[in-house]
């Protein structure tokens, strides 16, 4: 709503908004403009790492400029309180130029605002006015190039630019009707944003030539599809901002069919599960619900007719969602590595419907990590499998490997990457279980209609040919930057006829080193003891025993799976030892806590009288010895009462050993020496 001020026979807009003319591509409203731009020099979290960015020295420099000139007492007097509108506007060179519209208070005409600069140390000298137009125009230097502010004052409204071009427009558009909000959906939108919050809205119709420079000539996530769609009409979010990041939540609106996400407007949103099964080395996914109605393509040549024909029998055992994975895995092709992954509302008739239209050419293949676990992948073509259920997904995946996991049918282009995903749940390394994935997770809606995750560090060899050669260099060349922003997505839901979306981004000071280990398997919590290496007698392969430090014990084989876990009542103290108990080649592992001897089999059970009762609370360690290696063990232990106990392998005083009682506590582990 516009309102004016009448003083004689002037009319004052104090509605910013009136000078920004509907040809605006992005639009910022700041109700504290000098807040909002601290917040973005402050020179913490993710915008105190623009400095360091190579590349955006020059936009830092007139960023922090700005943000000085705001600052200071006599510009903050001419400009007052009450809401900045930032508008930017794309020039024939795919440049946004901005403008700055405020309504001030008072009569302020470019006198005082020319007094104002010179006051607030601006070198006015070579500041000129024009005449004609009222156009303040103020060379300036910020940074490595020279540059020009244009100021004007028209009906209560400032207006300032670095480009005269633009100041002229919004001192046209004051005097006409329809501003921005005139474009189709833009009011809903304004509307339906925070009050007191910072704001920022897209019109992806004035965005698009913008949007076209940045692809690159492959383009492959965009599948072809014409470059002249639009996402949506508007998009506006709220800002947030803090030393961990950035979140902006808004609404979206499409009003025209054509739109990429108009159908999202009616898709019930729900609660995604995919995630769970998915490894942790995941550098993007994209979860969706695929449209209700299957997909026909009598002309696309693409698509065989086995894919239509097993693609229309399991969609009836099909679930809520589909979802498209890169995973990064060391030394593989970046186009090797994506997954497309099918929820399963009942797997077992869905992988009984999927057998018995195998093509005859198929083949099984088995994914064997140790000689407990083997499931089988079948190999088979489906070209376009994929299109049929979601269509316009990337034809960059070639779905010729298939296995059925959990609660999911799961497709890619290779068979290690549909082991990698296979065996990283058997290690329970997923995203379910990642810390920095948790911590993202927790900045959006547990309820979406589209889901899309991103790790940006890791990313850059995926985005070659989607993303322009110069991007790709500047990634690049701002890795150290880039690896302290550990996750950014985004996620879209229908709300109040519009569309809900969220965009989160996490960064950390520092940047967290990738792990180069052959293999790693997740504990409930973090180890509480050194691993020890037991031997499988049956094998003779290593496994680890460990403990964490919920007391859980476990027991992992040489491929990482956890064999077992068993809940242990106290914490291990000191040395853990493996013994052949029954004297037949079997081992066990023996070990003592503050209260108990714990003697546990390969198998996880405790072999018959353990645990056994200590006489008093070890004070010390447990100590084993085979004086003459015929597997008649003597265990010696401290007590709190300093006395020096000694227990057979049953668990029972050794008879004749008479507990001796020591001038102190025995802290360390007692030793034996032959002489």
């Amino acid at each position: 709503m516009t309102y004016y001020l009448i003083q004689g026979r002037k009319s004052f807009f104090t509605d910013p908004w009136k000078s920004v003319t509907p040809d605006a591509a992005i639009v910022i409203e700041s109700i504290d403009i000098q807040s909002f731009m601290n917040s973005l020099t402050t020179g913490k979290g993710l915008f105190g790492e623009i400095p360091l960015v190579k590349g955006f020295e020059d936009f830092n420099a007139r960023l922090k400029y700005v943000a000085d000139q705001l600052n200071k007492q006599s510009i903050k007097e001419v400009l007052g309180d009450g809401p900045v509108i930032l508008s930017f506007y794309n020039d024939k060179a795919n440049t946004l130029r901005p403008l700055l519209s405020k309504a001030l208070h008072g009569k302020i005409k470019v006198k005082q605002l020319r007094d104002a600069l010179r006051t607030s140390g601006v070198d006015d000298s070579k500041a000129t006015i024009d005449r004609e137009t009222s156009i303040l125009k103020v060379p300036f230097k910020c940074g490595t190039n020279p540059d020009t502010a244009y100021f004007s004052i028209i009906s209560g409204l400032i207006l300032c630019s670095t480009s005269e071009e633009v100041i002229n427009r919004a001192k046209d558009q004051t005097s006409r009707e329809n501003d921005v909000r005139g474009i189709p959906g833009f009011s809903p939108v304004l509307l339906a944003s925070g009050k007191n919050e910072d704001k920022i809205f897209l019109i992806f119709s004035n965005l698009s030539s913008v949007l076209k420079s940045v692809y690159g000539a492959n383009d492959p996530v965009r599948n072809g599809r014409d470059r002249s769609l639009t996402p949506a009409g508007t998009a506006g979010a709220d800002i947030f901002i803090n030393d961990d990041g950035l979140v902006l939540s808004g609404y979206t609106e499409s009003t025209d069919s054509k739109d990429i996400l108009y159908r999202y407007k009616t898709v019930t949103p729900t609660t995604f599960h995919t995630y769970k099964i998915l490894p942790s080395s995941t550098v993007l996914f994209e979860t969706m619900i695929p449209p209700s109605a299957p997909a026909t393509f009598q002309k696309d040549t693409s698509i065989s007719q086995t894919a239509i024909s097993l693609s229309l029998q399991l969609r009836q055992y099909t679930g809520e969602e589909i979802t498209r994975a890169i995973i990064d895995i060391r030394e593989r092709p970046a186009a090797d590595n994506t997954l497309i992954i099918y929820e399963l509302s009942n797997p077992g008739q869905a992988e009984k419907v999927f057998l018995d239209n195998l093509p005859e050419v198929s083949e099984t293949l088995w994914f064997e990590p140790d000689d407990q676990i083997r499931i089988p992948v079948y190999r088979c073509t489906l070209s376009g499998f994929k299109k049929l259920f979601v269509p316009g997904f990337s034809n960059a995946t070639d779905e010729t490997f298939f296995t059925f996991y959990d609660n999911f049918l799961i497709s890619g282009s290779s068979f290690v990457t549909v082991s990698r995903i296979l065996y990283d749940n058997i290690l329970n390394k997923t995203l379910a279980n990642d810390l920095t994935y948790r911590d993202f997770e927790s900045t959006l809606p547990s309820r979406s209609a589209y889901f899309l995750y991103c790790v940006p560090p890791r990313m850059t060899e995926y985005l070659e040919g989607f993303l322009n050669e110069n991007i790709i260099n500047a990634l690049r060349e701002n890795k150290n930057s880039l690896n302290k922003v550990s996750a950014a997505g985004y996620q879209l839901a229908s709300s109040n006829g519009m569309i809900y979306n969220s965009l989160s981004v996490r960064f950390r000071d520092e940047a967290r080193e990738e792990s180069t280990t052959e293999w790693e398997t997740l504990l409930d919590t973090v180890a509480a003891i050194k691993p020890f290496f037991f031997t499988n007698h049956n094998t003779g392969a290593r496994e680890i025993f460990i403990q964490d430090m919920k007391n859980n014990i476990y027991l992992i084989n040489i491929a990482g799976r956890v064999l077992w876990k068993v809940p242990l009542n106290e914490r291990i103290g000191g040395s853990i030892f493996m013994i052949d108990y029954f004297n037949n080649r079997k081992y066990q592992l023996l070990f003592s806590g503050k209260n108990f001897l714990h003697l546990i089999d390969r198998n996880g059970n405790y072999v018959e009288r353990y645990p056994v009762k200590l006489r008093s609370p070890a004070s010390n360690s447990l100590a084993m010895f085979d004086y003459d290696n015929n597997q008649t063990y003597r265990l010696f232990i401290a007590g709190d009462d300093k006395l020096i106990y000694s227990y057979d392998k049953s668990g029972n005083v050794v008879k004749g050993w008479k507990p001796f009682k020591t001038s102190g506590v025995v802290r360390t582990e007692i030793s034996y020496f032959k002489v």
